[in-house]
């Protein structure tokens, strides 16, 4: 079923498939929350939780969407902000893509802080306009991907919450990719067939 997904074979989620795949990407977020532990820390309860009951928690959102290019932001964006400048009332999300054209972001805090991840998520559905729906919490219902894939210059703001919630500026926009380089390489297969890997890491 991810497979499907992964390269648009389907664009929906059937009922019984939400609870499977909400755990999977939850804990793949969990994984990815784990690698930037030393910035803001993880919600202490949630690694357990779902160990113990093999399901997201209903006051985590997990949103999907899907992108043309694909594979973007394979290796996770990690965002967060806090209440008070602890860790302990941080608010965490956290974005991959790295299941094909894929795309997902899961927004996960403590118990208590429930009010505040229902505005982050707000915030957050609102900049994606319409290209990122609700997959998770679920009560058993089927989940339709959006009609419309999410660019990148969209997920660059829905991917940083304090952007989407006013607290930071947007992000800088890429530098165009010149002309001549595009008529030369219409197609990112073209310029990774052209490209070489280095034979050789230099430390600086």
């Amino acid at each position: 079923m991810a497979i499907d997904l992964a390269f648009r074979r389907r664009m929906f989620v059937a009922a019984p498939e939400v609870l499977p795949l909400s755990a999977s990407l939850y804990r793949a977020a969990l994984i990815g929350m784990w690698g930037q532990r030393d910035a803001y820390g993880l919600p202490e309860r949630r690694f357990p939780e779902l160990h113990a009951s093999g399901r997201p928690p209903h006051d985590v959102h997990i949103l999907l969407g899907h992108n043309d290019e694909g594979y973007l932001y394979a290796g996770g964006n990690y965002s967060a902000l806090t209440v008070d400048g602890s860790n302990a009332t941080a608010v965490r999300s956290l974005a991959f893509g790295g299941l094909g054209h894929l795309f997902v972001v899961v927004i996960v805090s403590e118990p208590e802080l429930t009010a505040v991840v229902n505005e982050a998520v707000r915030a957050v559905r609102d900049a994606a306009d319409g290209t990122l729906v609700p997959l998770w919490p679920n009560r058993r219902r089927r989940v339709d991907l959006p009609k419309h894939a999410i660019t990148r210059e969209t997920a660059a703001r829905v991917t940083e919450l304090g952007v989407v919630l006013g607290l930071r500026d947007a992000p800088v926009p890429r530098t165009p990719i010149p002309e001549r380089v595009l008529a030369k390489f219409p197609t990112r297969e073209a310029l990774n067939q052209a490209v070489r890997v280095p034979t050789k890491q230099i430390d600086w």
